[in-house]
């Protein structure tokens, strides 16, 4: 089993028009899913083991899947919380559990199994600042914006990677 991780067409555009911060996102967001996913932690790290322990990766905390609406839930769509200035996720000296560590700003992502049974991660997002504006106003419009891309990217890669 492989762990594959490809950003959306939609995105893809994106990183073409703003540059190299989204691209490094997702160079980052490869080595975390690399180095966190276990057969027990896929998608994500359990909750369990966020509150309990520090991150595998610097750049990356709290990871969780969409608790609303259901079609999030079902296509098995994910936020991870990015490090941006001011957030406090610790020092040297200071271990901070990987739960504690939010920001206003995420990646979004999709997850599913493939016929081959690789694990892929489909990046649909990355929200610089103002992450959580999405739950505080009438976001719908976005958000079923990534459900129509995961289901998009879903039925063109589950059974060929």
């Amino acid at each position: 089993m492989a762990v594959i991780v490809k950003p959306h067409r939609e995105l893809q555009n994106k990183i073409e028009s703003t540059g190299s911060l989204i691209t490094t996102a997702i160079d980052e967001f490869i080595e975390y899913k690399n180095n966190s996913c276990t057969s027990s932690e896929i998608p994500t790290p359990t909750t369990f083991e966020q509150k309990e322990y520090q991150g595998v990766h610097d750049t990356f905390g709290r990871d969780r899947q969409f608790s609303a609406p259901d079609e999030c839930k079902a296509l098995d769509i994910h936020h991870v919380h990015v490090f941006q200035g001011g957030c406090d996720w610790g020092s040297n000296d200071v271990v901070v559990a990987q739960w504690d560590c939010t920001s206003n700003s995420y990646l979004v992502y999709s997850y599913f199994l493939s016929a081959k049974q690789n694990h892929i991660f489909c990046v649909l997002d990355f929200i610089v600042d103002n992450a959580h504006d999405i739950y505080e106003q009438p976001q719908l419009e976005q958000i079923n914006y990534w459900v129509d891309n995961a289901k998009d990217f879903k039925s063109q890669y589950e059974n060929i990677l």
